[in-house]
C-alpha cells in the first residue's frame, strides 16, 4: 500500500535524523517527494527539518525550501 510505504519512509527518516542529524538528506528527499505529490503540509514539515539541520546547504536548495515554507 502506497500510504503505508510513505509513512514507513517518514518513520525511517525520523529514526535516521535522531541518530545522525548531520546527514539530513532523507528530509530533503521527502520534502521534494511530497511537494511533487502536492502534499504541501508534509513537504513543509520535511523542508523545515532539512533547513534546521543543514549545515552546508546549496543556496538554490535553501531558496527552494524557503519558498515552499512560505507558499500559501
Amino acid at each position: 500500500d502506497a500510504r503505508e510505504a510513505l509513512l514507513s519512509a517518514e518513520d525511517q527518516c525520523e529514526a535516521h535524523l535522531a541518530k545522525d542529524p548531520a546527514w539530513p538528506g532523507c528530509a530533503s528527499g521527502l520534502a521534494r517527494l511530497f511537494a511533487g505529490m502536492g502534499d504541501l503540509r508534509r513537504a513543509r514539515k520535511w523542508g523545515a527539518q532539512w533547513l534546521a539541520l543543514q549545515s552546508h546547504a546549496d543556496a538554490a536548495d535553501i531558496r527552494m525550501f524557503q519558498q515552499l515554507l512560505n507558499a500559501p
